[in-house]
């Protein structure tokens, strides 16, 4: 796995008054990129919530994995949709049988088991106030809290994304794939993108022009459909932008200056997560 974490920093320049930096640097883990050990011990239960498109259940993968390295408990619990596990699935909406899936493999992913068309299963949300119980009996909860379809890029629509009032953290992830393809094939609520790609990015993209998915529209989509409405709607939340699918060092790159355009104060490149044994946990 390759992680990149980015920081824009502002530092005194004396007579100059302040200058900024911008510095990346490699990670082992998530949970150090993160800086995750200086907030766990302060805040538990500790809320992550996923939201885009393009890599939101292999995020919560890897991080589960690594917060049960950490020797803590970890809930997966959707607040929309995600696939249904393969391993640590509790589809009850008992507490007790959650308890002991946790107890006995510090990791449990609950959900509702649905057939949102003939052969195409998934697990939904158990609603708030099972929630509210469930997340006591772990000291890290990971919640998928958007859906996309499979595909790497996405504009929310008007009630999403879901998160939890309790959310410490908010990943807004975009999956590098996108990038040079047709956005009618790679991007979810296509209608929405297009919108905000007229009114913040290229006011001069219509419907009925082919869209080539290029950094600055990533960027765009990722500032004025998450980033900042979040930021605005969970101050007390932090939230970072995330490329993933980052598997090359050109698309590495690319991923960067993603991040970069988004003005954020720290963010996140992934890659290769697809070759680490967290990628087959649940």
């Amino acid at each position: 796995m390759d992680v990149y974490h980015y920081e824009r920093i502002r530092a005194e320049a004396g007579a100059w008054g302040e200058f900024e930096q911008k510095r990346w640097t490699g990670a082992e883990s998530l949970w150090e990129a993160l800086e995750l050990d200086a907030v766990l011990g302060r805040k538990a239960p500790f809320v992550a919530a996923f939201t885009g498109g393009g890599g939101k259940t292999s995020l919560i993968r890897r991080l589960a994995w690594e917060g049960r390295q950490q020797g803590l408990r970890v809930l997966v619990i959707p607040t929309t949709h995600m696939a249904v596990p393969e391993r640590f699935a509790v589809l009850e909406d008992s507490l007790r049988a959650l308890d002991d899936m946790i107890k006995n493999n510090k990791i449990a992913v609950t959900g509702k088991l649905e057939e949102k068309t003939p052969g195409r299963k998934k697990i939904s949300f158990w609603g708030w106030e099972f929630y509210h119980q469930a997340i006591e009996l772990a000291d890290l909860i990971l919640t998928e809290a958007d859906g996309a379809r499979c595909l790497p890029l996405k504009a929310p629509g008007p009630d999403e994304p879901v998160i939890p009032p309790d959310t410490n953290l908010i990943l807004s992830i975009c999956g590098l794939k996108a990038l040079g393809k047709k956005g009618e094939e790679v991007c979810f609520r296509r209608e929405p993108s297009r919108e905000i790609l007229n009114r913040f990015g290229r006011p001069s993209l219509k419907s009925e022009m082919p869209w080539i998915v290029e950094t600055e529209d990533m960027a765009c989509l990722m500032k004025y459909g998450y980033v900042t409405p979040l930021k605005n709607a969970f101050p007390n939340a932090r939230v970072v932008p995330v490329c993933s699918q980052a598997d090359s060092e050109k698309i590495r790159r690319a991923g960067e200056n993603i991040i970069e355009q988004t003005g954020a104060a720290d963010g996140l490149v992934t890659g290769n997560l697809q070759e680490e044994s967290s990628f087959t946990l649940f």
